[in-house]
């Protein structure tokens, strides 16, 4: 038992870091973007980039069978 919440607590604080990482590197990216041109920034900057970069998104598939009845309101 003791075990499990450790394990989960463990789970719980690298998921918190990882977030915390990706947001703190997404805000170094739009500062260097904006800070970067004209200093001889760029090749660096298109590097990042690629790491970055959005894709179009596409809407998800529902996997189940389609509810029945009348729609929630």
């Amino acid at each position: 038992m003791r075990l499990g919440r450790l394990h989960q607590r463990s789970n719980d604080t690298e998921m918190a870091i990882g977030s915390d990482l990706m947001t703190n590197a997404l805000e170094g990216y739009a500062v260097f973007k904006v800070a970067g041109k004209g200093q001889g920034l760029d090749d660096a900057r298109k590097a990042l980039s690629a790491r970055f970069a959005r894709g179009p998104r596409t809407p998800a598939q529902p996997t189940g069978p389609a509810p029945s009845g009348p729609p929630a309101v």
